[in-house]
């Protein structure tokens, strides 16, 4: 594989845990609204709060990413000056 087919490949893994990242947020949105609605809200807290951490789990690892990302680009400016 080469440089620039796993800058593609980090690039499609972004662009998927950022669809990840909003569908934790809609999840969550659906967990709330269900939370008004039933009387058993300690297992709904407890998946709510399994939810946050999953998608902050998420958000980190797309910052890696991006990270990993920022340096290979540079490193090949770097190797065309």
């Amino acid at each position: 594989m080469t440089k620039e087919q796993r800058i593609q490949a980090v690039q499609h893994v972004m662009d998927e845990a950022e669809i990840l990242i909003a569908g934790f947020a809609e999840m969550a949105d659906i967990l709330a609204a269900l939370d008004d609605k039933t009387a058993n809200e300690a297992y709904l807290g407890t998946a709510q709060d399994r939810l946050a951490s999953a998608k902050e789990s998420a958000k980190a690892a797309v910052a890696a990413l991006r990270q990993w990302l920022k340096e290979a680009k540079d490193n090949d400016n770097d190797a065309g000056d």
